[in-house]
């Protein structure tokens, strides 16, 4: 029974995407055909001077240039980072734009590392949190070294969510910033509760814990205001476990339809400085624009228009009784790390 049923899950993900083909065709080339398309660009002039704000993997690619522009804004940035010597590079060169920043070392693969960044930054209050760092499905790695999940989904959420909820019981967290990804559309929720959580199903939990927060009540009782970002198909460090064999058809591709890191990084920019609504599911947003006849019909790639397109999420319909069961799963995976004081 258990083979018939992995046959079922890689025909279901094989179909799937045989159906999504045509679409992928279409936003790949809307997105080469973005010079002769209606592309606004957002501004970014938010004056962020006096606000502090931690990104997680700040040192490359996404992150990286977060940091940047938010720093450029005013911001105090704190890059929490595993590569020191790149999270110097990161910080030397905001300091060289008369930019201020900081760097924090956490290492997503481990829990202790990640509960000693939660001790250093609490106290002050933390006015974005970003949870930006990431990996992809193609790491050697498979297993996670603390818990009993892959690796992907340990870094990408896991022990980002197990930040968060150590954070919040020493210091003011005003805001989260959640890094989504279009891959979410293909998540199977149920892999997360059988243990083999990847990619995408790391990338569904980051919009679930996105609209949890902002919803309050669930999670924690008091509403953390929340917005989810989908940086868009971005051309950074995350790739470099393409197969070499593939690598020459890979660039062809993300030199083509990808974005660069900084265009990658506005909707991350933008959600942790825009002004945001009261209480909702959490906004969603993209990188590429949104026709006004229909709003999603460039998610996968597209013209890039600024990062502030509100877009459509798939999510379970019983949304908020599978984010209650996640966050037990989290819990049961995070084990003393979370129970312990901090």
């Amino acid at each position: 029974m258990l083979i018939i049923r992995h046959l079922v899950v890689i025909a279901g993900h094989w179909g799937r995407t045989a159906l999504m083909t045509p679409i992928l065709v279409a936003c790949a080339v809307a997105a080469m055909l973005e010079p002769w398309l209606p592309s606004p660009r957002a501004p970014l002039s938010t004056n962020l001077r006096g606000k502090r704000i931690v990104i997680t993997g700040a040192n490359a690619g996404v992150g990286k240039h977060a940091a940047l522009r938010l720093a450029k804004q005013g911001a105090e940035v704190v890059l929490a980072c595993r590569n020191p010597s790149k999270a110097e590079a990161v910080r030397a060169e905001i300091e060289a734009a008369s930019g201020t920043a900081a760097i924090l070392r956490v290492d997503l693969l481990s829990f202790e590392s990640v509960r000693a960044a939660a001790r250093a930054l609490g106290g002050s209050p933390i006015d974005v949190l970003l949870l930006n760092a990431g990996t992809n499905a193609n790491v050697p790695t498979l297993r996670h070294p603390d818990a009993d999940c892959s690796t992907v989904f340990g870094v990408n959420f896991l022990a980002q969510w197990l930040l968060l909820k150590l954070l919040a019981r020493t210091t003011v967290v005003r805001r989260v910033v959640c890094l989504g990804s279009v891959m979410h559309h293909v998540a199977d929720i149920q892999a997360v509760f059988e243990d083999r959580a990847d990619y995408s199903e790391s990338k569904l939990a980051m919009i679930l814990l996105a609209r949890d927060l902002d919803r309050g009540g669930g999670l924690f009782d008091d509403r953390i205001p929340a917005v989810a970002a989908n940086p868009g198909a971005v051309s950074t460090e995350i790739w470099r476990y393409t197969p070499a064999f593939a690598r020459p058809l890979f660039d062809l591709v993300a030199r083509s339809i990808f974005l660069t890191p900084d265009q990658g990084a506005a909707t991350s920019v933008h959600a942790a400085t825009c002004a945001l609504p009261p209480a909702t599911d959490a906004l969603y947003f993209a990188p590429y624009w949104q026709p006004s006849l229909f709003p999603s019909a460039f998610e996968w790639f597209g013209p890039f228009s600024g990062g502030a397109n509100i877009t459509y999420c798939r999510l379970p319909s019983n949304e908020r009784a599978i984010a209650s069961q996640l966050w037990r799963k989290c819990e049961s995976l995070c084990g003393s790390a979370l129970s312990d004081p901090l």
